[in-house]
């Protein structure tokens, strides 16, 4: 365990993380350092020092993926979600992560678990559905668009996916 803060030299600034601090402050602390190596290594002492803290796994993967440490990235969003599994909004990062380290099967498991959390949100419908579209999955791709597009906050996007679906079915 971490009884004193953590002190990270930074420039000619120190930046003080107190990793036993409760971890939500200890979160916000680690997610308002200046980007960097050492905030990445500030934000992983924070995490040592509270594995079972999604708030910081996420701001650890925060600062990874601002600096294109995606795969590194991938796993703190995994731990987010492993943590909070009816979190949609772990969900829903943890699907971006994916995709980005180029995961599409798994990034479309984690939208639809998204939608599912959120099923009135037609952003989830859409991501479910650009997804699927990707995976050349045109007559499910059609079915979330049209999900997305019921709604009365339904976008253009949900629309024109739909377009997209039909014409690459024909």
């Amino acid at each position: 365990t971490v009884d004193k803060a953590r002190v990270v030299s930074n420039n000619d600034q120190n930046l003080r993380l107190d990793a036993a601090a409760p971890g939500a402050d200890a979160a916000t602390r680690c997610s308002t350092l200046p980007d960097g190596d050492r905030a990445i290594y500030a934000c992983r002492e924070a995490v040592r020092g509270d594995r079972e803290n999604p708030a910081m796994h996420r701001a650890l993967a925060e600062r990874l993926e601002a600096l294109g440490q995606h795969r590194d990235a991938l796993r703190s969003r995994e731990e987010v979600s492993r943590l909070v599994p009816g979190d949609a909004m772990a969900a829903l990062e943890l699907g971006q992560a994916q995709e980005l380290a180029g995961k599409k099967r798994d990034a479309l498991e984690s939208y639809e678990r998204f939608a599912a959390l959120l099923p009135q949100e037609p952003r989830a419908h859409e991501l479910v559905g650009w997804m699927r579209l990707e995976l050349g999955q045109y007559a499910k791709a059609l079915t979330a668009f049209r999900e997305a597009s019921r709604s009365a906050r339904g976008s253009a996007h949900a629309y024109y996916g739909a377009a997209l679906a039909l014409g690459s079915m024909y």
